[in-house]
């Protein structure tokens, strides 16, 4: 369903947002437009892990079908335990814009006493934005 101001198409029936058309228009109309978005349309933004298995520094950019929405805790796996997830997403479409820091792995070992070690594997979330 298009979001329209007047006669003005702001977000077309695909949740596209068109904001050359909410340059200078009041903040009460601009959040209406932002609050129409469809989830996933260009200008959202989604906290999601990647299927990629490398890194993402601060506004690289990557392609939707290698992110997955997740909550805060994406997984982790312990020295002797297989992967522990939580239920991922479906892969997103666009192209996203890393707003954070995505480390894929990250590797933390604990002391457990008497010279054993438990090594703690955690796979990175972070903010993403959809620019195309």
């Amino acid at each position: 369903m298009a979001y329209k101001v007047g006669s003005t198409t702001i977000i077309d029936d695909s949740g596209q947002i068109d904001w050359s058309r909410i340059v200078n228009a009041p903040a009460s109309d601009t959040l209406a437009v932002i609050a129409a978005a469809s989830a996933g349309g260009v200008g959202t933004y989604v906290f999601a892990t990647s299927t990629s298995a490398s890194d993402a520094a601060f506004g690289a950019t990557r392609a939707g079908s290698a992110l997955t929405p997740t909550s805060a805790a994406s997984r982790f796996a312990d020295s002797g335990a297989p992967a522990q997830a939580f239920t991922p997403g479906a892969a997103l479409s666009g192209t996203w814009r890393c707003m954070g820091l995505y480390d894929h792995v990250v590797q933390v070992s604990q002391s457990m006493g008497g010279g054993q070690f438990a090594t703690y594997t955690m796979y990175g979330a972070t903010l993403w934005l959809r620019i195309a």
